[in-house]
């Protein structure tokens, strides 16, 4: 079998997963404003409720127009800081590898699907393996477009296994901001769960605004 047929196989593979994902994972979006109601369907499911969790979660990730804090709220809510953010993580690295490996068959066409061209264009410098370094920091960095970061980063000559790293590891801290909030109200600690999202929304500001400051100077 040719190394061309092979990765088409590959790409065919990936594509009926997704597929069997979504139809999954369609059920639980009728939950996601219901985080009680949410969190006792899952529990329906026993020891498949975490597969459930990860699925749903990965669908928000490929498909950037959903918004991921409120999976990650609710990860903490309902598994708990330490089994929420790994559940989190998963899922995270699981469609940072689909999205790469989808990215580099079909190309920019792709990513024109989901963002406009003007925020793929402010990336452009993002373009070549020295400015991988680049990539890392923006991509670790609470606050920044991690989806579109993720689909620029497919795009672009990156090496498979860094990239894959990055875009595993480099959602920790947003995925530590978001579930240790939702196991504090899980918890009934409010005070706690405003001082740490008071604590994110400074950071990612902080982040968003030295985001803004690199592509436009680059640019």
């Amino acid at each position: 079998m040719g190394i061309g047929k092979k990765k088409r196989n590959i790409v065919i593979g990936i594509i009926i997963v997704l597929i069997l994902t979504i139809l999954f994972s369609i059920p639980l979006i009728r939950f996601i404003n219901k985080p009680d109601e949410l969190r006792d369907y899952l529990e329906s499911f026993g020891i498949l409720a975490p597969l459930m969790f990860i699925l749903l979660t990965m669908i928000q990730i490929i498909i950037p127009f959903i918004p991921g804090e409120p999976f990650e709220l609710l990860a903490g809510y309902s598994f708990g800081f330490i089994k929420g953010s790994l559940f989190c993580l998963i899922a995270g690295s699981i469609a940072s590898i689909i999205i790469i490996l989808l990215v580099k068959k079909y190309g920019r066409k792709l990513i024109t699907s989901f963002f406009k061209e003007e925020q793929i264009n402010k990336l452009s410098f993002l373009n070549s393996k020295k400015s991988f370094v680049i990539f890392a920091i923006l991509f670790i960095l609470p606050g920044t477009p991690k989806d579109l970061l993720c689909y620029i980063g497919g795009l672009n000559n990156y090496d498979f296994v860094p990239l894959v790293l990055i875009t595993t590891i480099g959602r920790i801290p947003s995925i530590i901001s978001s579930t240790y909030p939702g196991n504090a109200i899980n918890e009934k600690d409010y005070g706690l769960a405003i001082i740490i999202y008071a604590i994110t929304i400074v950071i990612s500001l902080s982040s968003a605004y030295f985001y803004d400051k690199i592509t436009n100077r680059n640019n």
